[in-house]
């Protein structure tokens, strides 16, 4: 920018100097008139090219002005970005120093722990057990829970309870048969009412209820009420937080469109009717589990063979847009399943 000043100084001082021989060109004599006019027009050109470079050069002085300041502007900019980052690093830095102090101090705690085991030795047997025995369900209601349980991928055996009655276990196995077969029984006695309370007995009877319903039964009015009274009661005691209970709620919730009966009208009215106003469907998580289970097995299936990271996450985006769609205009319409011959 100096540089650009001392030049246009240079120019008018030129200028200046051109104008001085311009005044005293009438005291010059005639016979040097005729080239003298020719140097005064040569003069003149001059000095309007003089003064155009003289325009561009006080542009070009104020076009640098604008890009310093610009410049200075954007190192301000880059100066607090910078300072951002590095309070980021220094916040990031003391949270990993005490998660790092405390998984010392819980190291700690387990190496005292061990040197106190290993000082009081082995312990000696106990005659009567710390814990309840698990016993199977087989083991309870006999190999032949149903007739369906044979077919299914996970046997009655693998399914074991240590705080239930096994006389509650068979009553509630048997009341069962009884609804799904429409014959009359009560299945809001105190006792199994009490036995939906606990964690397990809500996990007993939604696996036999799935296992009593391979397709769709029509129910006579009583036997449809007394089980649709039951199933409320079940998902009043259910919690979703709790993994065992969004299993049972998932189960129920697909049962829910296998029990039926005829209103007075003649219409055909499902336990799924009862019950799609109750609070628990409200719960957000419960629905985004249900959502994962649903696409699963479908998501791995789109992403086979799918190697590009790139490539990966635009196809993740595409099938979880299209099955958001699909499970929000179907929430709670479970594909049902034949009716029973």
């Amino acid at each position: 920018i100096n540089a650009e000043y001392g030049e246009i100084e240079g120019l008018k001082a030129n200028s200046s100097q051109k104008e001085e021989i311009v005044v005293n060109l009438n005291e010059l004599p005639s016979e040097t008139e005729e080239r003298l006019k020719q140097e005064l027009n040569l003069v003149k050109k001059e000095k309007d090219t003089n003064q155009r470079l003289l325009l561009n050069l006080q542009k070009n002085v104020r076009d640098l002005e604008v890009a310093k300041n610009r410049a200075e502007t954007e190192r301000n900019t880059l100066q607090k970005e910078k300072q951002d980052l590095l309070d980021k690093n220094a916040d990031l830095k003391a949270k990993l120093d005490e998660t790092a102090r405390e998984l010392r101090k819980f190291k700690r705690i387990a190496e005292n722990a061990t040197l106190e085991l290993q000082k009081a030795g082995p312990r000696a047997p106990s005659s009567a057990p710390s814990q309840p025995v698990l016993v199977s369900l087989d083991q309870t209601l006999g190999s032949n829970t149903t007739s369906q349980a044979k077919q299914t991928e996970a046997s009655t055996s693998s399914f074991y309870y240590n705080d239930i009655d096994p006389k509650d276990l068979k009553l509630l196995n048997e009341t069962l048969t009884k609804i799904v077969e429409n014959k009359e029984a009560d299945m809001n006695s105190e006792k199994l009412l009490e036995l939906i309370k606990k964690d397990s007995g809500r996990r007993v009877f939604t696996y036999l209820l799935n296992e009593k319903l391979p397709c769709t039964i029509e129910l006579k009015q009583s036997c449809f009420e007394s089980i649709s009274t039951f199933i409320v009661h079940a998902l009043d005691t259910m919690h979703i937080s709790n993994g065992a209970d969004y299993i049972s709620a998932k189960i129920l919730l697909e049962t829910s469109y296998l029990l039926s009966s005829k209103s007075a009208d003649g219409k055909a009215r499902f336990i799924s009717d009862d019950i799609r106003g109750h609070y628990l469907w409200l719960n957000l998580r419960f629905w985004e589990e249900y959502f994962w289970d649903t696409i699963s097995k479908d998501f791995r299936k789109a992403l086979k063979g799918v190697n590009d990271p790139e490539e990966q996450q635009k196809k993740q985006k595409e099938f979880i847009t299209a099955n958001l769609k699909t499970f929000g205009r179907s929430r709670g319409n479970v594909k049902r399943r034949n009716k029973c011959k």
